[in-house]
């Protein structure tokens, strides 16, 4: 039993990867900060989503607060390079327990992502580090690179399969850019103009974007001028991803795990000389070792079925009870980045009345509403209410739409209370004096303005009524 051990001990000693010890550095401390910001981004929200006036009242309420307000600290240390492995572990643990909370309002592949991404970067530090090492001493972490390209593999690659094999209509007639930039779940201004570029340039970016996805993971375990060039084809689609609307930590996720394919001598040739990581310290670059290998065995083929579709349920064990563990921990998750796309757009808004007749409408931060508001820019704020909103729009034929999204009845109730904890988490409350009487919420089917109409009339949106979104509800005296 002990050869067959030793021959492959011995084989593993001549493979290594390459030395990326300024990525995984770099990598270590931008997660550190989208830690930050999305605690951050939470702790804003978290009273009117999750306390016992809030929206989705849980149990876990009194704990929220303190375990986000942890993980925001765990960040800052990570940020500063301290305890990097712990304080990396304490924000995985942190996110993760948000994730069990009730309700939808961290149900988004990009939340899902960063517990992901958290988990497989432990691998990348160690537990013995007091603060983060130079470049030059970290070196060649094998296990968390392998894990974390395989990542990078699995939410691209599975991407672009949903657009190929999902069967919608506009990704195989080549006119989904035509519509994405209209009906993606909040858009920004720029979303506009690029809807209004002309359809040989959104056809020929439609496909450019869906090679990215399927052709440019294969460049990922290729020598070093193949994994730069998927470094920067994925780091420039995210990058347009970005700029056309609110995505959450998704494209930012993605751009962390493409910078982890630039090793250290790549490093060097780009940046001025002088300016480059240092070699690193001998015998740092350890070879990837036999533990190493028994948990990328484990991985490897989970992440292929998932990447393609496929449940932990029809692996045999002990995959399948890694892959069940790992689903628990939030550690393994199958994405695909709009797969599908909406054919027209619709919104529901929120309008309160004092007398029955004369309706005044509630206006979202970032969700488009009134024709003249459009946010103007992405921002680092996961704003969830809008995210959520969204989802209620694409459900607004179901006649049992407002069984379905139970937290409304809240919402509408603390409305009709003027209950500061709810209302805080809209832009603009019409009735910031005397609380409504009425309130009802109107589906509108929404489109982007033309260029003429848009410079004429001065709006983004033109919008017709399709009815109401459920009864009109009377606050009893």
């Amino acid at each position: 039993m002990r050869a067959p051990i030793q021959a492959v001990q011995t084989r593993l000693r001549g493979f290594r990867m390459p030395e990326s010890g300024l990525s995984i550095h770099l990598a270590l401390r931008i997660l550190g900060g989208i830690f930050f910001f999305n605690f951050w981004s939470i702790a804003s929200q978290a009273n009117g989503l999750w306390s016992d006036r809030g929206l989705t009242p849980s149990v876990l309420w009194p704990w929220v607060l303190p375990i986000v307000l942890g993980g925001a600290a765990a960040a800052l240390v990570l940020i500063a390079g301290r305890l990097p492995w712990w304080a990396l572990l304490t924000a995985w643990g942190a996110q993760v327990f948000l994730l069990h909370l009730d309700g939808p309002w961290l149900q988004f592949q990009g939340d899902v992502l960063l517990a992901e991404v958290g988990f497989l970067a432990l691998f990348l530090a160690s537990p013995g580090w007091r603060k983060l090492p130079p470049p030059s001493r970290i070196g060649s972490r094998p296990t968390g690179l392998i894990l974390m390209n395989g990542l990078l593999i699995k939410v691209m690659l599975g991407s672009g399969w949903m657009k190929l094999t999902g069967g919608d209509p506009f990704w195989l007639r080549e006119t989904a850019l035509n519509v994405f930039f209209e009906t993606q779940p909040l858009p920004a201004a720029t979303a506009w103009f690029f809807h209004h570029l002309p359809g040989t340039v959104l056809k020929h970016a439609l496909w450019y974007a869906v090679m990215i996805e399927v052709m440019l993971p294969l460049y990922v375990f290729l020598p070093r001028l193949f994994r730069s060039i998927a470094a920067g084809g994925f780091t420039l689609l995210m990058l347009l991803v970005i700029a056309s609307g609110h995505h959450g930590w998704m494209p930012w996720l993605v751009i962390l795990l493409s910078l982890l394919l630039i090793d250290d001598r790549t490093w060097r040739q780009w940046l001025p000389e002088g300016r480059g990581p240092a070699a690193s310290v001998p015998l740092v670059a350890k070879p990837l070792s036999l533990p190493g290998l028994a948990l990328l065995l484990i991985w490897i083929p989970l992440t292929a079925g998932l990447t393609f579709g496929h449940k932990a349920e029809v692996f045999w064990p002990p995959w399948r009870q890694a892959g069940e563990g790992l689903a628990h921990l939030r550690a393994g998750n199958r994405y695909a980045m709009y797969g599908r796309v909406q054919p027209r757009r619709f919104e529901v808004e929120i309008q309160g009345s004092l007398d029955g007749e004369h309706w005044r409408e509630y206006l979202f931060k970032v969700k488009p509403g009134h024709p003249q508001r459009l946010s103007m820019f992405p921002d680092v704020h996961t704003h969830r209410l809008d995210q959520q909103f969204h989802q209620v729009a694409l459900h607004h034929a179901n006649p049992r739409a407002w069984e379905a999204h139970p937290w409304l009845g809240r919402l509408a109730g603390g409305l009709l209370e003027n209950d500061p904890v709810v209302t805080g988490l809209l832009d603009v409350n019409p009735f910031p004096d005397q609380p409504p009487r009425y309130l009802r919420l109107v589906t509108y089917q929404v489109r982007f303005a033309d260029p003429v109409t848009r410079r004429e009339r001065g709006i983004w949106w033109m919008r017709s009524v399709r009815g109401l979104y459920g009864p009109v509800i009377r606050r009893e005296d």
